[in-house]
Order: C-alpha cells, then sequence, then structure tokens
C-alpha cells in the first residue's frame, strides 16, 4: 500500500464478490479501449487483476456468505473497511466505482461523503432497493454522483420522490451478460444435468450435498443420465470430488467451461445468483436452490421484512416464475427431484426455454459495457 498511496489515479475501483469481478473485467476493457492511459487501482479477483490496473486488495478477502457469516467475519471487513477508507482519502482519485456488494459499498460512500471526499462517487449495479432496504434509495440519491442499473425495472425506484429531495444521475446501461453470452439458438442439449453450487465454501457445502443426492435418485430412473459439475475455483476440487467418490456417471468441468457446457445441458440445478441469468440466457431449465440458516431465514424474513413473490433472478425480471425455486425449508431431495421430473417433460421445457428467450427482449440489446463507460468518463472528465 505505501508505495500505491504516493501515486496519482483517475480512478479507484471496488469488486468485492467474484460476480462483481466479472463485470469489472468487462468494464475495464473498456475503460481502457476509450482512455489507455486512465490509470486505475483497485480491489479486484482473478478477471480483473488480468488488466492493466494496480491491485490494493484481492476479491477473495470479502467473500462471505448470509447474515451470520458477515457477522463471524466482522471485525475482518471492518479491517479491510478503514484501509479501502484511509487509501482512497490519501490518494483522492478523480472518481470511485463501487460495483454491486452493497452493505460494504454504501457505508463506504457515506464515509468518504462524511469525509469531504470531492471526487466523484459511482456505483455499478444498483442495490436490490425494490427488495429490501428501500430507505437506501434516499441515501444513494444524496451521496452518489452517478448510478448505473443493470434491470430494467430500477430507475423508476429513483423517480418521483418528494420534492426537495436530491436526486442521483440514475441510468440503465443494459445487464452486461447481454454482451457476454451470444443468441443460444445453436444449442445441442444432451442427456446431462448441470449442478452450479456456488462460488463460496459455505454455499457449497449446504447446496451441492442435497443437489446430489437428489440427481442420484434420478439416475436411478434413468442409467444413461450424466452429471457435470462445475468447479468455480480450484481449491474446492478435493472437497466436491469427496462428496462424489465412488458416484457414477459424475464429472467435473471449469468455471472457465461454463458456457460451452450450457450449450450441452437438458437442464440445471443452480445455487441462486448471477449464475442463474447465464443459464436463462443460454435457454437452459434450471431449478434454484438457496440452503439458507434456519436463523438467516429468521432475520430475512422477520426483521428485514424479505417477503418477495420469487427470489431467484430470472423470476424477479420475468415477474413470473420460470425457473422452479427451492428455498430454506423447501430445499430437499424430494422437491429437487420432483422439478427435475417436471423440467423433463418435454412441454414443460419447451414452455420454460421459451419463457428464457423472453428474458433477453426484456434486458434489450444495450452493451453495458460500453454504456456505463460513456457515462463513466463523462462523470469523470
Amino acid at each position: 500500500m505505501s508505495k500505491l498511496k504516493n501515486k496519482k489515479y483517475d480512478l479507484f475501483i471496488f469488486a468485492g464478490e467474484l460476480s462483481g469481478d466479472l463485470h469489472g473485467a468487462s468494464l475495464l476493457k473498456e475503460l481502457k479501449k476509450q482512455r489507455p492511459k486512465l490509470k486505475i487501482c483497485a480491489v479486484a479477483g482473478p478477471k480483473m487483476r488480468k488488466e492493466d490496473i494496480d491491485l490494493l486488495l484481492p476479491t477473495e478477502k470479502f467473500l462471505v456468505l448470509g447474515f451470520i457469516d458477515v457477522v463471524l467475519n466482522f471485525p475482518k471487513l471492518f479491517y479491510y473497511f478503514l484501509k479501502i477508507k484511509k487509501f482512497i482519502l490519501t490518494c483522492q482519485p478523480k472518481a470511485v466505482l463501487f460495483i454491486d456488494y452493497p452493505g460494504f459499498s454504501i457505508a463506504m460512500e457515506k464515509a468518504l461523503r462524511k469525509k469531504n471526499f470531492k471526487g466523484k462517487l459511482i456505483h455499478y449495479i444498483c442495490p436490490t432497493v425494490w427488495a429490501w432496504k428501500k430507505k437506501r434509495i434516499f441515501t444513494l440519491n444524496r451521496v452518489l454522483d452517478l448510478l448505473l442499473c443493470i434491470l430494467p425495472f430500477e430507475p423508476k425506484c429513483f423517480a418521483n420522490l418528494p420534492k426537495n429531495t436530491s436526486s442521483v444521475d440514475t441510468h440503465y446501461v443494459g445487464h452486461p451478460l447481454i454482451a457476454q453470452i451470444p443468441s443460444a439458438e445453436k444449442n445441442t442439449p444432451q442427456n446431462i444435468i448441470g449442478l452450479f453450487p456456488g462460488s463460496r465454501i459455505h454455499a457449497i457445502k449446504r447446496n451441492l450435498p442435497i443437489q446430489i443426492k437428489a440427481v442420484e435418485q434420478f439416475m436411478e430412473k434413468d442409467e444413461n443420465l450424466k452429471c457435470g459439475i462445475s468447479l468455480s475455483h480450484p481449491k474446492f476440487v478435493p472437497l466436491i470430488k469427496e462428496m462424489t467418490k465412488q458416484k457414477k456417471n459424475f464429472f467435473f468441468f471449469s468455471q472457465e467451461d461454463n458456457y460451452q457446457m450450457m450449450k450441452k445441458l437438458k437442464l440445471a440445478i443452480a445455487t441462486s445468483g448471477t449464475i442463474t441469468l447465464e443459464l436463462a440466457l443460454h435457454n437452459v431449465p434450471t431449478v434454484v436452490t438457496y440452503a439458507i440458516k434456519p436463523l438467516d431465514l429468521f432475520i430475512a424474513r422477520k426483521i428485514f421484512k424479505i417477503n418477495l413473490p420469487y427470489y431467484c433472478l430470472v423470476n424477479i425480471i420475468a415477474n413470473k416464475e420460470i425457473f422452479k425455486e427451492a428455498y430454506g425449508p423447501n430445499l430437499t431431495p424430494e422437491n429437487l427431484l420432483h422439478h427435475i421430473e417436471t423440467f423433463l417433460n418435454e412441454k414443460e421445457r419447451e414452455k420454460c426455454i421459451e419463457e428464457c428467450k423472453n428474458i433477453r427482449k426484456i434486458l434489450g440489446e444495450k452493451n453495458a459495457a460500453k454504456e456505463a463507460t460513456k457515462l463513466i468518463l463523462k462523470c469523470i472528465f
């Protein structure tokens, strides 16, 4: 850090999770294309680190799951919070860009404004103010200079505010995955189920055993069925291989091969997250899981009042059930088996595929990285 703090930066980027790293990498490519000499420092994941940037901290230090895990990791996260804040206030970049990771990011945005940071504050990927913590709308309006949304309905949340309320410059830039995933018309599905257990150790431990058990039960009915498991990181290989030890017709593929494998899948079971939208854009019928602790579920429903008709991103965008959901107490091998059988019904499968195609139409054809880059550079310069 001592070497970095003496440099002058145009932009500091914070990406606190792997999905943010994915979007950040696309954005960095476009920013460097438009402004090759742009000086950037970042909290970055493996994809962003391939670009020409200075690294303050790796994204991997911020990967936690659920309310309880956040509490357990609070001392570590608070230490990194102070370190990043001090760095930004010392270096005074022209702008700071936060990619998703809302709890941490909004707290940092507020702290920087409180310390009279004079640069621009930009947030890429709007927090889910339409789901919970609606008061964040007023906070974001107060502290941000620019808010870049990736869901078409989000800018409306910041319109029609009471008089004398400050209003952040808000834009729908398109969804980043639209540019990354071409039309899936040429897919050639095989007799393969794909499992996407998540990118965090806690998610894998809680979801994958149930996912495997459900698939095993179905394999008893169809001996020709194969199951591929996505490995989001090499460090998870020993754990996942131990879970599938002595199990027939299971194989593994790396996260880098996700899209190629999606073209071959008959259906998928995926832990809730951005991966579900990637599957939808590949027209893969999917059952979405999220093994949440009872205490986390209680906190979510009773304290934070998160009671949505749908929790899967794909269903939220469509405002209807496209993918089957199995959350909390509903996540059992029996329920998963039932949902698998539903999607193997040809009529239900084709219906789901048509709905997936409509998701692309809803999101539109904007290139999010290009749209965001134009607005970011305009904000900075």
